[in-house]
């Protein structure tokens, strides 16, 4: 069992980046100056759910676990062995969307159809609801002799927008 992981998250769009909410917030405070009360609602609107979703995305991976199980650890060039990978959400914030991704190395393939021929990572996206997880089940043929370690596994989530 290889239970290495690197999180990542990632912003959505322009918005939520640090001047783009500062230009947001520079809108708010002349809106609220020039007491424009419609603009004042939406720039107020925008900010509220730009803080929303950043602090999603910040929060999106806390309680996240991913698991590769592999069932062997030698096979002959041309067997294939089976490769689980789990996905947990072991918090009560849902995942939109959530990708796992592995590298694998030059030596490894996937065996249809699990993927196409040739691919160079086995990637797999799910939306998670709280508490829950989702397993992938597939194949990996060694095309040659050698010795092949299987990168670490990389999960990617982010808000909803």
């Amino acid at each position: 069992m290889n239970r290495q992981s690197k999180d990542v998250t990632t912003a959505a769009g322009n918005l939520l980046t640090t001047p783009g909410l500062v230009a947001l917030a520079g809108v708010f405070v002349l809106a609220a100056w020039y007491s424009q009360a419609g603009i004042l609602l939406l720039a107020g609107l925008f900010l509220a759910t730009a803080g929303l979703a950043r602090l999603w995305n910040r929060l999106s991976l806390a309680g996240v676990r991913a698991e590769r199980h592999l069932n062997g650890t030698r096979f002959f060039p041309g067997e294939s062995i089976a490769c689980t990978l789990q996905l947990f959400n072991r918090k009560p914030l849902p995942l939109p969307w959530v990708q796992l991704e592995n590298d694998l190395p030059a030596g490894f393939r996937l065996e249809e159809p699990a993927g196409p021929p040739g691919a160079e990572a086995i990637r797999r996206s799910a939306s998670l609801l709280w508490y829950r997880g989702i397993t992938w089940k597939l194949k990996l043929v060694g095309e040659r002799r050698g010795y092949y370690p299987i990168g670490p596994l990389k999960i990617t989530s982010g808000d909803f927008l």
